[in-house]
């Protein structure tokens, strides 16, 4: 998954309303948030570590709904 579908699937938790200031994720860390998807999903086919499977709502789940809580 590339860094612009993340930053758009990431959108609705930087922007949301219980936030006072919305956010905005930089390149350099999109790309981390890339290379971390990319290494949870491959360990991840070899040891369970996460149910859900699908990079879209790896996405949405682990990183937006941590974001949203870290902003509030």
């Amino acid at each position: 998954m590339d860094a612009k579908r993340i930053a758009e699937l990431l959108a609705p938790y930087l922007t949301a309303p219980q936030l006072a200031v919305p956010a905005k994720l930089d390149d350099g860390q999109l790309d981390r948030i890339v290379a971390y998807l990319d290494l949870l999903l491959r360990w991840n086919a070899r040891i369970n570590l996460t149910a859900v499977r699908d990079p879209q709502e790896i996405i949405r789940r682990h990183f937006g709904e941590s974001l949203l809580l870290a902003a509030c």
